[in-house]
């Protein structure tokens, strides 16, 4: 009983992943050939089942003997999950407008006594389960863990998400990746003068024109 109820509980949270992923139609809309679709949340079932299986289990073969579909089906379902989840990137992950900027400045300001503070910014590495078969894959080989990808994030004082540098190599220091951001390299596209973001001391203040103050500032 206890085994159903929690299927079941997990079904509905999943219907109810399924209806934001709906909305966005160029992903599961219907061609005007072939059977119909398998229902949004039996795809996304796939795709967690695929991103939470390491070895055999996550393998095309071992998929279609669990869920009993034909080869290239779940293919199809993971790439249209993934591109509804990549289309509502905007929705969560954004730049605030200035209104929001001088709320979110309020808070911190209230809250941790940094004034025209925006943010906080830190490095962390998504670990890969296996090393890569690539050439340079000893790129991806970190000084803190094993393989995997080095990102740069920044966030509110609610820790939303408002900028993100993803996709360098586990070996890579978190101040490179930081001096190859726009938020470096362009940042009065970001930031008015006297506002900044703080991070540790694995980054460097940078240093903008007699009108700005530092827009990073660096945490002992």
């Amino acid at each position: 009983v206890k085994v159903f109820f929690f299927i079941r509980l997990i079904w509905r949270e999943l219907k109810l992943m399924a209806v934001r992923f709906v909305w966005w139609r160029g992903a599961f809309v219907r061609s005007a050939r072939g059977p119909p679709q398998a229902p949004v949340q039996f795809q996304l079932l796939a795709l967690l089942r695929f991103l939470g299986t390491e070895g055999d289990g996550s393998s095309n073969s071992g998929l279609r003997s669990l869920y009993k579909k034909g080869r290239g089906t779940f293919e199809i379902y993971k790439d249209r999950v993934i591109t509804a989840i990549r289309s509502l990137r905007g929705q969560f992950i954004r730049w605030p407008d200035a209104g929001e900027w001088t709320a979110i400045a309020q808070r911190i300001k209230k809250n941790y006594k940094f004034k025209n503070c925006l943010g906080f910014v830190d490095g962390t590495i998504f670990p890969f389960a296996n090393q890569p078969s690539t050439h340079d894959s000893s790129d991806y080989h970190g000084r803190k863990s094993g393989y995997g990808l080095s990102s740069l994030i920044m966030c509110d004082d609610q820790r939303l998400i408002q900028y993100y540098v993803s996709g360098w190599p586990a070996s890579a220091h978190e101040n490179r990746i930081f001096r190859n951001s726009d938020l470096f390299q362009q940042p009065f596209s970001y930031f008015s003068p006297y506002q900044y973001v703080l991070g540790d001391s694995a980054y460097q203040n940078t240093q903008n024109d007699s009108q700005w103050q530092s827009n990073w500032k660096t945490i002992p």
